[in-house]
């Protein structure tokens, strides 16, 4: 029950972002706007921390631009989550502040809601998007899409919310290996700045990086849903070893359950079985309990506990 109360919450969240903001001669939010979606995204983080689990993300829309803040609420669900994971690195990475005031989640998730707002004023290709694709799907980069982060930042402007939470929408495409943009040279007043790197980044950013990315994976070519171990096996593709904090991606990749607790499993050969055991290590591995087919019915067979306990750390992902 309070999973499902969550999941309405998240969808109605939702519904409000694109009624109020999907309009794209709306180039800037005011500050009670803000603030009635800060108040929304303080219960979601009450919500989601006092979970404590993972909840999976919403599937994709036909719609463009609904899809666009679908996929900032799967963005701030799955930075939360890591976020919770890294308290103690958050603090670390954040010295000039009090702890208290380090681990403020809700700038985190505000700045993950909105870390793609600029783009709902985008062509459609611009808004479907994500630059991993072109990394590990060989896509092109739509000629408008990085004018979308700066777009963002200006979207979030004179809003009065924390300044860590407006920079992920300008930063969240800045890469660990400094290979990513946007230059920040023309907004630095003139500083010979470029593409920010490693821990000049701001570590909400490096965050919402991940999150951003492994969300974007979550959804194949023809816009469906993926299976997330399908996602999990690419977010850890050596080909975009570069691109994230690798503290943040090695905690997405081993805390965030593929397979919950539960899930029914069919395996290579033929077989059926339940997730009874997650593994941190090798989280796309779990250990289940292998049950005849009529086994699914637990009426008929509650004593499951016969059935075979099988480690599938043989298995790929």
């Amino acid at each position: 029950a309070p999973l499902a109360a969550l999941t309405a919450r998240l969808h109605k969240v939702t519904r409000r972002l694109h009624k109020q903001f999907a309009e794209p001669l709306i180039a800037q939010i005011t500050a009670a706007q803000a603030l009635e979606i800060r108040t929304d995204v303080v219960s979601l983080v009450c919500d989601i921390v006092a979970q404590r689990r993972f909840i999976r993300p919403m599937a994709p829309s036909m719609d463009p631009q609904f899809a666009v803040y679908e996929h900032g609420l799967n963005v701030a669900m799955l930075s939360i989550f890591i976020g919770v994971e890294l308290e103690a690195y958050i603090v670390r990475e954040r010295p000039r502040l009090s702890p208290s005031e380090a681990r403020d989640m809700v700038s985190l998730a505000f700045g993950a809601v909105f870390h793609d707002a600029g783009k709902v004023s985008l062509s459609d290709e611009a808004q479907a998007h994500h630059g991993i694709y072109e990394a590990l799907r060989g896509r092109t980069r739509p000629v408008d899409y990085e004018q979308h982060a700066p777009l963002g930042y200006e979207f979030l402007k004179d809003t009065g919310i924390a300044a860590s939470a407006r920079q992920i929408t300008l930063n969240h495409h800045q890469r660990f290996d400094g290979a990513g943009w946007p230059n920040m040279a023309p907004l630095a007043n003139g500083r010979p700045r470029g593409p920010q790197r490693a821990h000049d980044i701001h570590v909400f950013s490096r965050i919402v990086t991940v999150a951003d990315a492994l969300d974007a994976l979550m959804i194949d070519d023809e816009g469906n849903a993926r299976p997330a171990v399908a996602a999990m096996r690419d977010l850890a593709d050596a080909r975009v070893d570069g691109w994230f904090d690798p503290v943040v991606r090695e905690v997405a990749l081993r805390r965030l359950p593929v397979f919950p607790i539960g899930a029914l499993l069919r395996i290579s050969d033929g077989r059926f079985g339940v997730v009874v055991r997650r593994n941190s290590l090798q989280p796309c591995r779990p250990a289940i309990r292998m049950i005849e087919l009529d086994c699914r019915n637990w009426e008929t067979h509650p004593a499951i506990d016969k059935c075979e306990v099988v480690d599938l750390a043989w298995l790929r992902c």
